[in-house]
């Protein structure tokens, strides 16, 4: 029996890219794959190409491409001494999965190493049954002639054709230009039904094709950047539960690092199929030129008690001396506060008075600041250590919102704020937070 070591046992997104893998033994004889596929990969009843593995050795040589197929399977090395292997997901491959790989250095018991034996002029004569030209042109779409064994006599056209077929595809290949799996956006850009975008610059605008046919779909997504994907005038996309009015300025916005596939249902609307970190809506933007005095309603995050008869709303009632003590509910030391204005504002400032009525006691130590009414790290506008009982906090934020969450925390049973007073622009339109 084959003795493998494992090497890579490692969860991974279709996004993620290549994936690189140390080696640390020597003398390798044989890999053992496992693949794990969540989504419609799974459904298949045959195996499907999900990449493919290379060896990288010392001096950067590389090893023939192994193709790895939705199945286990056990592969014959091409180095025997190898630093790192890479793994190439194909573009198949849209769904997260788990790659495990094991390496031996043993031929394993039962198999025999016929190197020393089997010459080529020992070999029986099967030139009858395909030629060398003929095996490579069958192969042209598949790998580099270079890289194939000399199978001339084994093999006929045909026949390899037919048994690669749900293997290997031309496209499937890695390029020699760069990566297969996504096309580069340097520029704002007219998409296309069925392909897949990566933004490489800031602030790019592109636009869904203007006449999808049901069942198309596009993916997009961006760096340490954010990118806008607008629909045409007479589309609309539903991204989750929030859906874009039409118009040809409206759409998406993917923050850094996210990703999103749009899939097309007829009638002019297009859906989110997969989403990776954070994409909000779009709409064209008009905003006050200077910020002011809010009103706003003040409501609890969770079912808390107050001292007394402090109620939520005294922490926005213009009366700076007394507000609300918080005295449970939740998490010690932690008092969430949702603020909802009747529009939506591009918040700028907070003025605030903490303490209670007889002094400033119990006050918060500090305040996280969110889009939206939860807490969601990825709408987190900014942290705040309070220096002071009264002042000023300014804001570094450009997204517009009918709702603010804030989170006073000082680790105590109690959590006492005066007075809360919000300034900021009323908006209509620009990034509308996704629900």
């Amino acid at each position: 029996m084959t003795l493998f070591t494992n090497i890579w046992n490692a969860d991974h997104e279709f996004a993620d890219g290549n994936i690189e893998i140390a080696n640390t033994l020597s003398s390798l004889r044989k890999a053992y794959i496992e693949t794990l596929v969540t989504g419609l990969s799974d459904s298949l009843a045959y195996p499907i190409l999900l990449g493919f593995l290379y060896q990288i050795d010392a001096s950067a040589k590389r090893s023939k491409p192994y193709p790895i197929v939705s199945q286990r399977q056990t592969i014959n090395l091409d180095l025997s001494e190898c630093e790192t292997f890479i793994f190439i997901p194909s573009n198949r491959l849209i769904d997260d999965y788990t790659l495990k790989l094991y390496v031996s250095t043993e031929s394993g018991s039962g198999e025999i190493d016929l190197s020393a034996y089997a010459l080529k002029t020992e070999l029986p004569d099967l030139s009858n049954y395909v030629s060398a030209s003929q095996l490579a042109t069958a192969l042209s779409d598949y790998a580099l002639v270079s890289q194939l064994p000399d199978l001339s006599n084994y093999v006929t056209e045909s026949s390899l054709a037919t048994a690669l077929a749900d293997y290997v595809l031309t496209a499937d290949l890695p390029s020699s230009s760069g990566s297969q799996n996504f096309i580069a956006l340097s520029a704002n850009a007219m998409l296309e039904s069925n392909k897949k975008y990566l933004a490489i610059l800031p602030d790019l605008v592109h636009v869904l094709p203007v006449s999808p046919i049901v069942g198309d779909d596009i993916k997009i997504a961006t760096g340490n950047f954010s990118t806008k994907v607008f629909q045409n005038t007479s589309q609309t996309i539903l991204n989750l539960a929030t859906q874009t009015p039409s118009g040809s300025d409206t759409g998406l916005i993917l923050k850094p690092y996210s990703s999103i596939q749009l899939i097309y249902i007829g009638d002019g609307l297009w859906i989110t199929g997969f989403r990776s970190r954070t994409v909000n809506n779009w709409l064209p933007e008009s905003v006050e030129s200077t910020a002011s005095i809010k009103s706003y309603t003040p409501t609890n995050l969770e079912s808390y008690g107050y001292q007394g008869s402090d109620i939520v709303s005294k922490i926005n009632d213009g009366d700076t001396s007394r507000g609300v003590t918080w005295s449970g509910g939740s998490t010690n030391g932690k008092f969430g506060l949702i603020a909802t204005f009747a529009d939506l504002v591009i918040l700028s400032s907070i003025n605030y008075w903490l303490g209670q009525f007889n002094g400033g006691y119990n006050t918060p130590s500090t305040v996280d600041i969110y889009l939206g009414n939860a807490i969601d790290s990825a709408n987190l506008i900014q942290s705040f250590t309070f220096p002071n009982l009264q002042g000023s906090i300014n804001l570094s934020n450009s997204a517009s919102s009918s709702q603010y969450l804030f989170v006073f925390n000082n680790g105590s049973i109690y959590v006492s704020v005066n007075e809360i007073q919000l300034l900021g622009k009323s908006a209509t339109g620009g990034e509308i937070v996704a629900v």
